[in-house]
């Protein structure tokens, strides 16, 4: 699985509640389950507070659907991290393939068939959130299949400015 793109968490107000949405795609073979872990100095410093997290599959690359919520809760790892936990069991993750990258494309018919086909292996993450304290921070989003964590996953970077 890989990071496809997202958005950051910027130019937020303190108490303002927001969403965040990022693509994962897959590149292997399709799989029942996934977890979305969060973690990170916004989370570990309390300065952000995921309030729900969302996955999704494409209709077409510009309509969402079959989106499901799951139930977060907080643990710590090892390292006494703080996490952010979502299981989605019966999620079922697209197969996937590789692509060439869009830059590729000697066509514009033939980058809309790319675009087209990512978001077809793809799946959508939405984190609805709100900014806890002004900061400029981060933390970070992990994906992974339930059926092959340690080779399935991906996982991004958000940078987080709150002001108040």
């Amino acid at each position: 699985m890989s990071w496809l793109q997202g958005e950051s968490f910027t130019q937020r107000k303190v108490r303002q509640e927001s969403q965040i949405k990022y693509l994962f795609r897959k590149q292997g073979i399709s799989s029942k389950g996934v977890q979305i872990i969060l973690k990170g100095p916004a989370t570990q410093n309390n300065i952000i507070k995921p309030i729900n997290i969302k996955l999704y599959i494409f209709k077409n690359y510009h309509e969402e659907y079959n989106e499901v919520s799951g139930d977060l809760w907080n643990t710590v790892s090892h390292k006494d991290e703080k996490l952010i936990v979502v299981n989605f069991p019966d999620f079922i993750i697209p197969e996937g393939c590789i692509l060439p990258y869009l830059d590729e494309a000697k066509s514009r018919k033939e980058m809309e068939e790319i675009l087209k086909k990512q978001y077809e292996i793809g799946f959508g993450v939405k984190i609805e959130l709100i900014g806890l304290t002004k900061s400029n921070s981060e933390f970070y989003v992990f994906a992974l299949p339930l059926s092959n964590p340690l080779e399935g996953q991906a996982n991004c970077s958000i940078i987080v400015d709150i002001s108040e």
